[in-house]
């Protein structure tokens, strides 16, 4: 009877706990915030930052809490399970799990590498929703789809005590999350006996062995990547058909041009250029020709919504204080207004430099200083180890020199079909763009000629590597200032496709191509024009170095004098590129006009910080640079000048808006002013 009614009370106990912590999730999670669950230190993410809104529940070393934004999980990086699960090293049984509406994707990590012997309870997952993916790199990742029901339940054992899931893999990270794109194939070749996976070994040299075999299932997704790198779609819009490309053509590069590569970057640049991981991208024949096939494309069933989108200014789930944050952050994260006729951009002006060695990043810094509009940019190194939100949505231009990283060329291509504008100078981005330039030769740096626009015939260095979509010759001249009219022939241009398809995640867009300048013996494409349809998204590419300056090459006095003759040119087409094509401005400010600056603000305020300030004196603030001049009214100002800065505090600017500065701005006390200048209209 005891024992009776313990349980009861258990049970009672029980599901009153549950009832509260689904009702608090229910109040809680929103569209815009998402609910962590972590055990130890597993709650700091350096990939990805994010803000801490509500702590829902500590107990021990495990902790609740929302954070926003919500975590948006493109899947082409992860895995479906295979239909037979005896396929699969982890044993899942065949669980068909009834989910309400709405449906939650929740993403749980677990333990991988190593197993630490501990006391905790085991779960199967396939028991609280449908399994969705999975991924297998430093942990073990897999996404379930569920929903609230059985998330309260699955949050309540894991914030009760410590429990593991399939295969007894330590439980370490709980997360709902948004997902994007459709998660990848593979064939599953190798069928696991049930003894191996219900009976298994958690010895270091078995769990060795077990880790191994599902990262080995994991690397497959990389030969599938390889794959679709090796048959991109082509679309040509001359032609209603898209067909892919089955066959590329090898790089053909001789062992004494492989010598004097190296030795000659090294010498110029300290570049390490790996010419294997570019051959390794396509099939070993000499004499192939592309084929083609006709295909069928998939569209997209999930639509992706752009991390770089503001989330709504209210929300109702929110803090009064962390809803002013938030409006006060998503107004200064508006690119473009217009109020009363007046345009105003609130996108910082930067310009960042990506480039495989030091001295190549120094030169394009130096050329972009010297074209640029150096009172309006500012050139930044690109920030190689911070997040991308940190520059996705504040830089105007990108500009990439030299090899790139998988992982960073996969940034570019965001940067890219999110509107950006990118300027690569002899850079294999083009082919992890362009897929379709497939085929390059490999070649002693070369001085060659091209033409562009209103410049002609103008004296260039060639990249190491010239990429091009279908060559009619297999190299470049032995002389470049000859051509072929001597033996009676001429070079044929390669047919150049108008458009090219490319996948970004799980979407696909439209790459219009346009070659801007081609070299004059061979027609290759030395500056092609890559614009992103239905985005502002704009690349140049360039094979020819814009970015050197002459004197690099006084050693070798031939190619200095060409390349000193070609210097002006070679500014005023860089100059053309960027102000024509990426929307830069490069007119350099001379004379600049100083104009009366504004004291807008509370009136009280206004006063409080003129009295009181000590540094203050008869409205006039001085110091070694300025001196700012408070005006009241009928105060007649002085002319502004570089070291004078009259304030008018009673007085309105004509082009700039009150009502919306005031209108957007929510924050604390000592912002509610602000210096309205008109220094950047002249």
């Amino acid at each position: 009877m005891i024992f009776t009614l313990y349980y009861m009370y258990s049970t009672i106990i029980q599901w009153w706990r549950l009832g509260c912590l689904r009702n608090k999730l229910s109040g809680t999670l929103n569209s815009h915030n998402a609910l962590m669950v972590c055990a130890g230190s597993t709650i700091s993410d350096s990939k990805h930052k994010r803000c801490l809104e509500n702590l829902l529940f500590h107990n021990e070393d495990r902790i609740g809490c929302t954070v926003v934004p919500k975590q948006r999980v493109d899947l082409s990086q992860w895995l479906l399970f295979p239909k037979d699960l005896n396929y699969f090293p982890i044993f899942i049984s065949d669980a068909n799990v009834a989910l309400r509406s709405p449906k939650i994707y929740m993403l749980l990590r677990a333990r991988l590498d190593d197993y630490r012997r501990h006391e905790s309870e085991i779960i199967q997952v396939e028991n609280f929703g449908e399994l969705i993916a999975w991924r297998a790199q430093e942990n073990f990742e897999m996404i379930l789809k569920t929903d609230l029901n059985n998330l309260t339940k699955f949050v309540h054992c894991f914030f009760d005590h410590s429990i593991d899931i399939n295969h007894e893999l330590n439980l370490l990270h709980i997360e709902t999350i948004d997902i994007e794109g459709n998660p990848s194939r593979i064939k599953y070749n190798l069928r696991y006996p049930l003894e191996y996976r219900i009976k298994y070994s958690l010895a270091p040299v078995h769990w060795r062995k077990f880790t191994n075999d599902l990262k080995s299932l994991y690397l497959k997704l990389s030969d599938n990547l390889c794959n679709k790198l090796e048959h991109p779609t082509i679309t040509i819009e001359s032609t209603p058909k898209t067909v892919p490309v089955s066959e590329v053509k090898p790089i053909k590069k001789s062992l004494e041009a492989t010598k004097h590569h190296h030795k000659t970057v090294r010498k110029e640049s300290k570049n390490k250029l790996e010419v294997s991981t570019i051959d390794s991208r396509r099939p070993k024949s000499n004499e192939r020709k592309a084929k083609l096939e006709k295909t069928k494309h998939k569209t997209a069933s999930v639509k992706r919504n752009e991390e770089t989108e503001p989330p709504p200014a209210v929300r109702k789930q929110k803090p009064p204080k962390l809803a002013k944050c938030a409006n006060s952050l998503i107004s200064s994260k508006t690119p473009v207004t217009e109020t009363n006729g007046v345009t105003i951009n609130s996108k910082p002006p930067n310009v960042l430099v990506y480039a495989d060695s030091v001295v190549a990043r120094d030169n394009v810094k130096n050329v972009l200083h010297t074209i640029l509009n150096n009172h309006k940019y500012m050139v930044y190194d690109f920030p190689v180890s911070g997040s991308q939100q940190l520059w996705l949505n504040s830089t105007s231009l990108i500009v990439v020199c030299g090899n790139v990283a998988p992982e960073i060329s996969t940034q570019f291509l965001e940067y890219l079909v999110s509107g950006g504008k990118l300027l690569c100078l002899c850079s294999d981005l083009l082919y992890s763009v362009l897929h379709i330039f497939s085929t390059a030769e490999v070649r002693e740096h070369e001085l060659v000629r091209f033409s562009y626009e209103n410049w002609k015939r103008v004296k260039m260095m060639h990249h190491v590597f010239c990429y091009q979509a279908s060559p009619a010759k297999r190299q470049f001249s032995k002389d470049s200032d000859q051509s072929n009219s001597s033996r009676g022939s001429s070079p044929v241009a390669p047919r150049m496709p108008s458009a090219v398809e490319i996948q970004h995640g799980g979407k696909k867009y439209v790459v219009q191509v346009q070659v801007l300048g081609a070299e004059e013996t061979w027609h290759t494409p030395s500056l092609l024009l890559a614009a992103v349809k239905d985005t502002k998204g704009v690349a140049i590419f360039s094979q020819v170095h814009l970015e050197i300056d002459p004197t690099q090459y006084q050693d070798d006095e031939s190619k200095f004098s060409a390349l000193n003759d070609s210097n002006t040119a070679r500014l005023e087409i860089l100059r053309h590129l960027l102000s024509q094509h990426l929307s830069l401005d490069c007119n350099s400010i001379v004379d600049i006009g100083y104009s009366p600056a504004y004291f807008l603000g509370i009136h009280d305020v206004k006063q409080e910080l003129l009295t009181q300030c000590d540094a203050i004196k008869d409205g006039r603030l001085v110091n070694d640079k300025i001196t700012v001049h408070f005006l009241g009214k009928e105060m007649e100002p002085e002319p502004a000048t570089a070291t004078y800065l009259p304030v008018l505090i009673h007085a309105c600017p004509s082009n700039f808006s009150t009502v919306q500065y005031f209108e957007v701005n929510h924050n604390a006390f000592f912002l509610n002013f602000t210096l309205p200048t008109g220094t950047e209209n002249h």
